[in-house]
């Protein structure tokens, strides 16, 4: 992790398709969808970067409702009896 926010930060990353904003991302609804939020009542081991909560341009993809706790439908299929 801390290899890539150091990439981050130096830029190197300079392509963003997919959008992605830390203050209103999907998640759980009693958060608010505020990833920023999560674990604020935790000591902190190492403090995140400010620029690392600005929200990235990019595509914004739509939420796909159709998973089931967290995998997409047909791979209960695949389980082995």
């Amino acid at each position: 992790m801390m290899a890539i926010e150091h990439r981050y930060l130096t830029g190197a990353y300079t392509r963003q398709e997919i959008a992605f904003d830390p203050h209103a991302d999907y998640g759980v609804p009693e958060r608010g969808y505020d990833l920023t939020l999560a674990y604020t009542d935790k000591p902190k081991r190492h403090l995140i970067p400010e620029l690392m909560y600005v929200a990235s341009p990019g595509r914004v993809l739509g939420r796909d409702t159709a998973y089931i706790e967290g995998y997409p439908p047909g791979v209960e299929e695949d389980e082995e009896v």
